[in-house]
């Protein structure tokens, strides 16, 4: 074990992060996922690694929430901060980015299993199409080549094109490989409609993570409108409820995620919450159309606590 570890492990041990975090005004933790997998290893040609979590730790990660911190929704946090009412003491809320299948087929049971609801943001033309995001296709592009860079590279030739642009750009970068995302297993795939209506039923909170999952902070105005306002009312009449919780995507973290005008579009589609992947801790004087969250990974229980209790202590 190295000395950070050592450090770490006596930290939670003692309580000390727990006990200084209660000398702080009450704060709320928002936890970002993706995918759920007990086929994680074997899909990571296709979602990366880095943005999905084993089924059995994800589990784990719920039994310690459940057990050790106060589970809570976004209409929880978004109640406390309309009212600038107090946080409950290490309350923590739980969200999923895209609208993988698994979510449904894993992620919602298992929560439900210690009484946790949680928020699934859908990349809407995706669950629509009943495709995988654009940015699983030009991953499994370079997945034998592991080239990050070039990856990279290319998504920024993405990220400011909608869905008819976007397609083709994928469709040349394709055939610039001579190949292909096909239908193989194990293969994820999106969730439906009618899965997401059924988890609405369940207690859970569905969202609009855009039309064609972007960066919206590099779209215009008129971008942004579609991307934002019109991707919410298709989600809206295929759902049959309003949809009030928005997540922006922050594709191969490319830089701004969010815009004036992004905040505009959201404030005007009427969003009750909005999320980022920025680093930090909800207080009530967060503005709450632009929320920071957590980003969890494939944690083991210890390294789960850790973030949380670290988080609470102001040390993130």
């Amino acid at each position: 074990m190295t000395f950070k570890h050592s450090i770490k492990s006596f930290l939670l041990r003692t309580g000390v992060l727990r006990c200084y975090s209660r000398l702080l005004p009450p704060t709320a933790v928002i936890l970002c996922y993706h995918s759920v997998s007990d086929q994680r290893v074997d899909q990571s040609a296709i979602i990366s690694l880095d943005i999905t979590v084993d089924a059995d730790r994800f589990e784990r990660q719920m039994d310690i929430l459940q057990k050790e911190y106060c589970p809570v929704t976004l209409d929880d946090i978004a109640d406390c901060l309309e009212h600038k009412k107090p946080f409950s003491r290490r309350a923590v809320a739980v969200t999923f980015d895209d609208g993988f299948a698994d979510n449904y087929h894993l992620a919602a049971h298992i929560m439900e299993k210690y009484g946790i609801r949680g928020a699934i943001y859908l990349a809407v033309d995706a669950v629509r199409r009943q495709e995988l995001p654009w940015y699983c296709r030009l991953h499994y592009l370079f997945h034998k080549a592991a080239d990050q860079e070039a990856e990279r590279s290319y998504a920024q030739s993405c990220v400011v094109l909608e869905k008819e642009q976007l397609e083709q750009r994928i469709t040349q970068i394709e055939s610039l490989f001579d190949h292909k995302l096909g239908v193989s297993a194990p293969s994820p795939s999106m969730m439906t409609f009618e899965q997401a209506k059924e988890l609405i039923q369940r207690g859970h909170i569905i969202g609009s993570h855009t039309l064609s999952h972007g960066t919206a902070g590099l779209l215009t105005a008129e971008q942004l409108h579609r991307e934002i306002g019109e991707a919410n009312q298709i989600l809206e009449q295929e759902l049959g409820v309003p949809v009030q919780h928005f997540s922006y995507p922050h594709p191969y973290q490319i830089d701004p995620q969010w815009s004036e005008d992004s905040l505009k579009e959201t404030q005007k589609t009427g969003y009750k919450t909005a999320v980022l992947t920025q680093t930090g801790l909800v207080k009530r004087e967060t503005n709450p159309l632009l929320l920071p969250r957590l980003y969890i990974g494939n944690d083991s229980g210890k390294q789960f606590r850790w973030t949380l209790e670290s988080a609470f202590a102001g040390l993130c």
